[in-house]
């Protein structure tokens, strides 16, 4: 996916230069895991028909050819170009779906969890399930600094994020560098939530999220 259009969050920038990066070293090692649903090719003998409700074809079908036995290479020359300035709304909606087709691979292919079957195993873990845990990551992390700081440290510390979130709010509307670092933790903590909801979905099965 070539340059972000203007207006997408700089968050969302910052993850696709980490995801085309990653994807790149992964077929270096064996297969990205994944493609970029707007510009990818495989040979048409290897084609079968998806699942019904599949979300994610173009992660369904990759790691189904690796668990064949094939691997799935990145071309540099291939560039998609998006010019749509999703808002923000629409990209928590995506993420949330792309999400939950993570969990729907798992349970429609339940070989890429299994490391004999697997040959990109650790990659998919590493680049897929990890981010699915991040929101239960961050709240153990949150927890153990509570417990760490607990007594007059953490009396101080809550001080200081009182103090510290009072001026957050009043730089949102008054310092646009301040401001623009909230727009940026509120992006961050957009996505935690996404993980959130997927989990939601994958919990009760509920796989129809393109509403």
């Amino acid at each position: 996916m070539a340059g972000a259009a203007a207006g997408v969050p700089a968050v969302v920038r910052w993850y696709w230069q980490m995801e085309r990066a990653l994807r790149r070293d992964e077929a270096t090692l064996h297969s990205s895991i994944g493609v970029t649903g707007a510009v990818w090719a495989m040979r048409r003998a290897l084609w079968a028909p998806l699942p019904p409700q599949v979300i994610l074809d173009d992660l369904y079908t990759p790691m189904r050819l690796v668990l064949d036995g094939h691997r799935i290479a990145v071309s540099a020359e291939a560039v998609a170009h998006e010019q749509r300035a999703p808002a923000r709304a629409a990209e928590f909606q995506r993420k949330v779906r792309t999400l939950t087709g993570v969990f729907q691979v798992c349970a429609f292919l339940p070989g890429v969890l299994q490391l004999r079957r697997n040959p990109v195993w650790a990659q998919f873990v590493a680049h897929k399930l990890l981010r699915l845990t991040t929101p239960w990551l961050v709240l153990a992390g949150g927890a153990g600094a509570a417990l760490a700081v607990a007594g007059v440290v953490w009396a101080w510390q809550g001080a200081a994020g009182l103090a510290g979130g009072a001026l957050l709010l009043a730089g949102m509307t008054l310092l646009r560098p301040v401001r623009a670092i909230a727009i940026q933790l509120v992006d961050a903590l957009h996505l935690q939530f996404a993980a959130l909801r997927a989990a939601h979905n994958a919990a009760r099965g509920r796989w129809d999220v393109w509403r």
